[in-house]
Parts: C-alpha cells; structure tokens; sequence
C-alpha cells in the first residue's frame, strides 16, 4: 500500500497517528468525565464538548496563518505537539475545578490548530513532485487510516485505564452510580435506597455512611478518567518522539519572493467553476462532521443511557480487544489464503493468521458468560467507527488505483460527493 510513496508519508502516518490516539481519547470520555466529576447536565457538558470541537476547528486557520507567516510549518507543526501535552498534562490532575478544565480544552484545541492541518498541508507538499503527483489521493486516504489505527485503540485505552483506576479502589464501573452518587451529594436525590442497595452489593457489605462512600466514588471514577487523559499526553510524546527523529523525510517550505510572483489568470468559467466546486465540498463537509461529532455527545449519551449494558459471548468478542484483535487477524489471514496475489510464504502466514487468530477468538469466547450477562461500556462504541474505515481503506485505494490504470480516475471533488 505504501509502495511507489515517498519515506516522509511514514512520518506524516505514524505522527498523526499518536495525536489521533489522544483526539479520539476525549472524543470516548469527555462527556462523561464532566458529567461524574462536575455533577453537569447533559446540555450542560454538551456545550463545553461543542465549544471544544469549535476551537479545534476554527484555531486551524491561526495555525495555518503562523505557518504561512513564519514559512516553518515544522517548527509550528511541533509546537503544536507541545502545546497538546501540556493541555493533556492539565487535563490528567485530579480534582482541578471547571474553569481550569477548560482552559486545558482550549490549550489542547489551539495546539491541534498548530498541528493538524499543517501536517496536512506538509502532506500534501511531498507530492508537489510530478513524480508522486498522481499519487496524491491515495497518499491521503492512507494518512487517515493512520488517524483511525489510532482512533481504533483510544477508546479501550480510556476504557481499560479507567477500570483500572476504580478496581485499585475497591469499586467497579457503574455509570448510574456515579449520577445517584451526584445528586446524593448535592441532597436531590429523592430516595436513597436504591444507592445504599447499589454500594453494599459493591463493597459486600453495608454501607454506613452513604455521603464518605458517594465521595470516594466520584472521585475514583473522575480519577480514573484523569488516568485516560494522562495515557492520552503519552501518545503525545510518542508522536512527538517520532517526529523529531524522522522530519527530515519531510519538505521544507519554499520560500517565494513577493515580487517575483506570477500571477495566472484563469479563464472566467474555469475560475467560476472551480469555485462552485470548493463551495459544495464546503457544504458537504459543514455537514458531515456536524453529524460526525455526535458520537462523542449524542450517540454516546445514547450508548449509556437508551442501549443495553450487558451482552451474550458472541457480541462480547467485539467489545473487548482481547478477542476482537485475534478476531482481525484471522480475518487477513482469509484474506491473505484469498489473495491471488499471495505466493507460498503469504499463504502460509495467512493460514497461520486464521489459525492462531480463530483459536484465540474461540477461546477468549469460552471464557466469555453464557446469557445476556457480559458488561459493556459506551466508550467501547467509539471504536467501531474506525475499524471499519481502516478495513475499507485499502478496498477503496484499490478500487481507485484501478481506475486509474483505466484513466478513469474521478477528480477529487467528485470522490467527495
């Protein structure tokens, strides 16, 4: 797939990748976070969530401005990374207060802004060579499938960490009692019963004093979300760490003298064209991350609240990586068994994929409860999303390579719509 690219698209891939890991880290539990450590209404930490992805976008033009400006798209891309780790670094304290909180959201949203679409752009430079131009395309869609390798963990990484955290401390994930645990301690909860009932069969035993119990809960359960933010700003270090060590496999900006500037004028249709074109790519994407950005908000508060929180063992196998990955592997290793392509050491390491993949499953299934009994969690949703574009990424590359080879490859407006 990367064959006939040039060596920087590596570092573009696996530099992207880390920082998605951390983007996708609090598009899984952001909401959730606010709402068990700060007590918050939906609409309430709905709307710090949106003014977060506002930021994210609208800073990209100071970021692109500062790099158009200084001409040194590294040196902004970098400190973009920075400036995202030290949001992630503030993020991962407990016990900080809202205002704090979001200050650190907009640290992070302006360090993506610095980031993000300068890397894109320094992308899109390694094939202002005529030599990987008509690979430009294709360069594209296997950068974003790195944004979605990354995605694709960020949810079970969070998930997992947060877990971690509680068990440390004696509880278990149950995100209604963290909301009765809220409003006891806020004194609305009409009857606590059902609490009392919810803390003795987790501790084993009664539980006395309702308020010390409620406290310490929230507070693992904020803390272990603070753990998933600090595991975040790793990423962060690794995407870091690999683009300092390779950006020299990246271009420079060409610096251009004002005055020595050609200016071409296009034909009028051509230029009215063109903008008609830029126009409606503005209008579909206006609304495809509009409804994209719900499943960090709506769609999760619809994975909590309205969809059922324990499996039967064949649905747990894709709810748990432990299962879900030798689940993958056993898929390309059909794949590979599949390929006409694959000669006698590709078969053979498809057959051992679809082995050791198909067994693992199978038994990670056994251990799986019978019944509708396995537990999930909403985070774990966030992950489906990316598999699936990582899976249809080469199929589509694919598919385009081959029009290519028939020069009846679509303009990229054309592939948007």
């Amino acid at each position: 797939m990367f064959k006939g690219h040039p060596r920087g698209l590596y570092v573009a891939f696996f530099a992207n990748m880390g920082e998605r890991f951390g983007f996708y880290t609090m598009m899984a539990c952001l909401v959730f976070f606010l709402q068990a450590r700060f007590d918050l209404a939906a609409d309430t930490a709905g709307s710090i969530y949106s003014w977060y992805y506002f930021f994210i976008y609208a800073l990209a033009l100071v970021g692109g401005y500062i790099a158009d400006k200084t001409q040194n798209f590294k040196g902004t891309i970098l400190s973009g990374i920075i400036t995202m780790l030290a949001g992630y670094v503030l993020m991962s304290i407990p016990g900080l207060q809202l205002w704090v909180v979001v200050s650190a959201l907009f640290v992070i949203a302006f360090g993506n802004g610095l980031f993000k679409g300068n890397l894109q752009a320094v992308v899109g430079q390694l094939y202002d060579d005529p030599k990987y131009n008509k690979l430009r395309d294709t360069a594209f869609n296997i950068f974003y499938m790195g944004i979605n390798v990354g995605a694709f963990f960020a949810p079970s990484a969070a998930n997992g960490i947060r877990n971690w955290y509680l068990k440390t401390q004696g509880f278990t994930y149950n995100s209604d009692l963290s909301f009765m645990a809220n409003q006891y301690l806020s004194g609305t909860l009409e009857d606590p019963r059902q609490l009392s009932a919810m803390a003795e069969a987790m501790t084993g035993e009664a539980v006395i004093d309702l308020g010390t119990f409620s406290q310490s809960y929230i507070d693992a359960f904020s803390t272990g979300y603070n753990f998933a933010f600090a595991i975040a700003g790793v990423s962060m270090i690794v995407s870091m760490v690999i683009f300092m060590a390779f950006k020299k496999r990246l271009p420079e900006a060409r610096k251009t003298d004002h005055d020595s500037r050609q200016s071409i004028k296009l034909p009028a249709a051509e230029e009215r064209s063109r903008i008609i074109a830029l126009l409606l790519v503005f209008l579909v994407v206006i609304f495809f991350w509009m409804s994209f950005h719900q499943n960090g908000l709506t769609l999760s508060y619809f994975a909590r609240d309205y969809t059922a929180n324990a499996v039967g063992p064949i649905t747990k196998i894709f709810f748990s990586l432990k299962s879900l990955l030798p689940f993958i592997a056993a898929i390309f290793g059909v794949v590979y068994l599949l390929r006409k392509k694959s000669g006698t050491i590709g078969r053979i390491i498809g057959a051992a994929l679809l082995i050791a993949g198909g067994g693992l499953t199978y038994y990670f299934y056994t251990t799986y409860s019978a019944g509708q009994t396995n537990p999930i969690e909403p985070e774990i949703f966030q992950q489906f999303n990316p598999i699936f574009i990582v899976f249809l990424t080469p199929v589509i590359i694919g598919f385009f390579a081959w029009q290519r080879s028939r020069d009846a490859e679509p303009s990229s407006p054309r592939k948007i719509g």
